[in-house]
């Protein structure tokens, strides 16, 4: 065995007959053939099964990286659309900062990007889309797991931004509406903040805490030469408080009309009142101040629904005119009550909401009534106008940066 060819050597340990002595015999050495052959037989049958098990795995890796490729391409679309859609809010945010593009404009670039990001998604992952999250429906295709993670992560992504650009549509469509309730609002007031009158000087100011406001205020000259000013403050903002706003401005014109030079104070709140009961069904409500002043300016009527006392101030001495009543819409059959009030030659008149004296400073603090008697009180030697912007400058010191949370409305009006 020791003069044998190494490879036959190695044949034969492995068929277990290395330890031959001496050469053997036809019948061993047929058995020997038989045996050499059935292994050779058994190594081409692994082979074979070898080479199937490559070419399987071949073909298994072909189609996990096409299956992958596929995937790579449709999250890089999808990135695509997320980076489209996320463009859109910055170009709305830019044009309206730089040109003040209107909420109608928002509202139609927003819809044409949901549109287009829901087209997007559904050639990526087809019509059942529509029905079910873009999550649940790529769930059943075969991925590499940290592939899959990614790609469901920026589905997730995108699912939260469809949402919120369908969000940021209706919100704009409501921005939109409050508006136009805000610009009607507008309308209702008188186009002039200053009137000027034989006997009197007006000086207004309405500041809006939102884009509409339950605040208002209109003056108005009466047949016999006297001014009527009615100052208002609806329960509530939005549009709901614009419409009783309208409500009121038109019963008040109504009365003005029929009543002409006979029209009181009481009588006008009145017929106020009896309009905005019928259209708020006491859902809505309204403070309001009317007052008359006669046409030579020496005296006064006022009546009150609910609304802050005014003020009277007279060589810098200041008072309350106390007048009570219940607010307007609150009562079908509520009375109102007229008041007389002698006025002289300079005397300041302020006519404010609650808006004024409860507006608050960052620590929560209000600007209160003490303060603003002190500061009317201050300022009555200046001229209305002036007056009414040294109030406004007041307040926004007072309040600094934190936003308003009512409505600002006040008439500053000096008897000549």
């Amino acid at each position: 065995m020791n003069d044998l060819d190494p490879v036959l050597s190695r044949q034969l340990r492995k068929l277990s007959l290395d330890a031959l002595d001496h050469p053997p015999d036809l019948a061993a050495f047929q058995a020997l053939i038989r045996r050499i052959n059935d292994s050779y037989k058994r190594y081409g049958e692994d082979r074979d099964l070898l080479s199937r098990s490559l070419e399987l795995s071949t073909q298994e890796m072909t189609t996990l990286h096409s299956q992958l490729q596929e995937q790579r391409d449709k999250m890089e679309q999808v990135v695509i659309a997320v980076g489209d859609a996320l463009s859109v809010f910055y170009d709305i945010a830019r044009e309206k900062t730089d040109s003040g593009t209107g909420s109608s404009d928002v509202t139609g670039m927003l819809t044409l990007a949901k549109r287009r990001f829901a087209s997007r998604m559904s050639e990526l992952f087809g019509a059942e889309q529509a029905a079910s999250s873009w999550e649940e429906a790529t769930l059943a295709t075969h991925s590499h797991a940290s592939i899959e993670g990614i790609r469901r992560s920026f589905l997730g992504l995108a699912d939260q931004l469809a949402s919120l650009l369908q969000q940021t549509v209706q919100v704009a469509a409501i921005r939109k509406e409050l508006e136009v309730a805000g610009a009607v609002q507008q309308m209702l007031l008188p186009f002039e903040d200053t009137l000027s009158r034989p006997h009197l000087l007006l000086a207004a100011s309405f500041v809006p805490a939102a884009e509409c406001g339950g605040d208002w205020w209109t003056a108005h000259d009466l047949p016999d030469g006297r001014t009527l000013v009615l100052i208002g403050d609806v329960t509530g903002h939005g549009a709901s408080s614009a419409i009783v706003t309208g409500v009121a401005k038109g019963a008040c014109d109504v009365a003005r009309r029929l009543l002409g030079p006979s029209l009181e104070p009481d009588q006008l709140l009145t017929s106020i009142n009896a309009a905005i009961y019928e259209a708020g069904k006491q859902r809505y409500m309204m403070s309001a101040l009317a007052a008359v002043v006669d046409a030579d300016g020496r005296g006064m009527t006022v009546a009150n629904a609910g609304h802050a006392f005014p003020y009277l101030v007279r060589r810098r001495e200041l008072q309350q005119l106390v007048v009570r009543g219940s607010p307007l819409g609150a009562v079908a059959d509520a009375e109102f009550h007229s008041t007389r009030v002698a006025l002289e030659r300079d005397d300041t008149l302020v006519f404010f909401t609650d808006g004024v004296t409860e507006c608050e400073a960052p620590d929560g603090s209000q600007f209160s009534d003490r303060r603003l008697r002190q500061l009317c009180g201050d300022l009555s030697h200046l001229a209305p106008p002036d007056i009414r912007t040294e109030i406004l400058r007041s307040l926004q010191r007072f309040r600094g940066s934190q936003p308003a949370l009512d409505d600002v409305t006040f008439v500053i009006g000096r008897v000549a």
